[in-house]
């Protein structure tokens, strides 16, 4: 059963519909029209980061669509759109209320459980950055916001205790990150700062955690492409596959796997802010190949949560490698793979630890 200590926990993954899931979390045999990832991933997790809406506000009949195939228990984190927290010098009002107004069908079915705003590390300790969370409260009125920062700045020395404040002061809850200790990034500073706690588990990769095509060298190629393509579908090849570059570049970021010894540190932490909140989210973000569904298990057992649903014996290995390292790592395919893991060996792919 559920420690009455942390009975306000909830633990899930950023997002549920990733085509290397299969094989690892879904069945590979389910790989078919019809099969519906949400509900099977109900099974198994009561709350999820809804990473969609960072891209693009969500259709109505999409929200619909969750709300009704989500149990009534079920909690989303909504992530805010990114033009409300990466283009901020720009943000309009009108915006803000589209959001808002999009979000409102999942607070009125009861399954709103915050909406995270995800700030880029430029967005640093200054006086526009205070400024512009003095706004938030105004322009998402009567939501559960909770801001994660991307710059130590806002956490560092002195500075911590005052964005502990000032957040409280607000109303707005503080999202604590593991991500990799690069200069500039967040360390995992704890803290409870409203009605809504917040953990991301973001993996530890850094040697893949700055991509090597940032978006400001993609606009240049893709400018590039317009002016030297000698045809039309030259240059939508040259597009597709740089695409496809950036994709891979992104997921790979977020390739590895916590070791037990590495996510229990985190007990204690995640303890202290859930002491402090009505709800406290877990969240793991290091989504290729599954690694967020094992280590959301893991978690789940730490914190003595009774098992849900059934396990693909891939990730039931995919566990007990995480659980038996002594440091992170991170899944890779054998070199006479195919380049699709769940092709491998009919359908069975093999994982290989790699130290990072």
């Amino acid at each position: 059963m559920v420690s009455p200590a942390t009975a306000g926990l909830r633990i899930g993954t950023a997002g549920w519909s990733y085509a290397d899931w299969y094989g690892t979390f879904y069945p590979l045999a389910a790989k078919t029209r019809g099969f519906d990832e949400l509900e099977f991933y109900c099974q198994h997790f009561d709350t999820v980061e809804l990473n969609s809406s960072y891209y693009r506000i969500p259709l109505p009949y999409l929200i619909e669509s969750w709300i009704r195939r989500t149990p009534e228990d079920f909690l989303f984190s909504v992530k805010a759109f990114s033009a409300l927290t990466h283009h901020f010098e720009a943000a309009a009002t009108r915006t803000f209320g589209e959001f808002a107004t999009a979000v409102a069908p999942f607070r009125k079915a009861g399954k709103l459980g915050t909406v995270l705003m995800q700030f880029p590390p430029r967005f640093q300790r200054d006086e526009s950055g205070i400024a512009y969370l003095r706004l938030l409260p105004d322009l998402l009125p009567e939501l559960p916001v909770v801001v994660e920062f991307r710059h130590e700045s806002w956490v560092n020395g002195a500075a911590g205790g005052e964005t502990v404040d000032l957040l409280r002061d607000l109303g707005l809850g503080f999202c604590c990150v593991d991500e990799p200790q690069l200069k500039g990034n967040m360390p995992p500073f704890t803290a409870a700062t409203g009605s809504v706690g917040y953990v991301r588990f973001h993996g530890r990769n850094a040697d893949d955690w700055w991509p090597a095509i940032n978006q400001r060298h993609a606009q240049q190629l893709r400018r590039e492409i317009r002016r030297d393509s000698g045809s039309h579908r030259e240059r939508r090849a040259r597009e597709k596959e740089l695409t496809a570059q950036l994709e891979a570049q992104k997921a790979q970021r977020y390739n590895y796997l916590y070791s037990q010894t590495e996510l229990f540190p985190w007990k204690n932490r995640i303890a202290s802010v859930d002491r402090e909140a009505a709800t406290t989210f877990i969240i793991t973000n290091n989504h290729f190949v599954g690694q967020a569904v094992a280590n959301a298990k893991m978690l789940q057992t730490i914190f003595d949560q009774p098992p849900r649903g059934e396990e693909t014996e891939h990730l039931q290995q995919l566990v007990l490698a995480a659980s038996e390292a002594e440091q992170g790592s991170s899944w890779s395919v054998a070199e006479d793979d195919s380049s699709d893991p769940t092709a491998a060996d009919g359908g069975h792919f093999q994982p290989r630890l790699t130290n990072i």
